[in-house]
């Protein structure tokens, strides 16, 4: 199954997937050591699906996972690229002796019917 397939009947619906994809959108930028390098870009490209923080912060060094040796940005809020207008802001909260950073989304939804939504869920 491609990714087109497998992503489109839930962002067409409810607008965005986000989660821990464990891979990373730009080698130079989302990781501090690139000893093993997954990319998920061209998925996303096939998709129509866009990198949110990435496209709020282009050229920033900023990394939502930390570990000893280790340091990547493996967080991601993907969008339809038609829908990136709607966002307000998309930020890597700061680190608090923790592994892993929040992702912090402003998003304006309300175009949304929460109703078809609910009743799609189901």
């Amino acid at each position: 199954m491609d990714t087109v397939t497998l992503f489109s009947p839930y962002y067409i619906d409810m607008g965005s997937i986000a989660g821990d994809f464990s891979c990373c959108m730009d080698n130079n930028l989302d990781l501090h050591m690139q000893n093993s390098v997954l990319s998920c870009q061209s998925g996303c490209n096939d998709a129509g699906l866009a990198d949110v923080w990435r496209e709020f912060n282009a050229t920033v060094k900023d990394y939502s996972f930390y570990s000893a040796r280790n340091y990547s940005c493996l967080d991601l809020f993907l969008l339809p690229q038609e829908l990136l207008s709607s966002v307000t802001s998309c930020n890597i909260q700061g680190l608090d002796n923790e592994t892993e950073t929040p992702v912090i989304l402003v998003w304006e939804v309300s175009w949304l019917n929460w109703t078809s939504l609910v009743a799609s869920l189901h």
